[in-house]
């Protein structure tokens, strides 16, 4: 799965039917390092929470 792609597809798609999004930032990866860092830094904060795997379970 790349962050880019699949990950942001499924957070989209969580946000507009209402879900609250986390995504769990180490958890995930992207070919495209670029890619990777826009969508952690400027797509996945307007559609949910963004926090390391610590932090989430930290959380729970």
């Amino acid at each position: 799965m790349t962050t880019s792609f699949a990950v942001e597809s499924t957070a989209r798609a969580a946000y507009e039917r209402n879900y609250h999004v986390v995504v769990v930032s180490d958890a995930i990866g992207d070919l495209d390092a670029a890619a990777h860092e826009n969508s952690l830094t400027r797509i996945f904060p307007n559609l949910g929470e963004v926090g390391t795997v610590d932090d989430v379970l930290a959380r729970l």
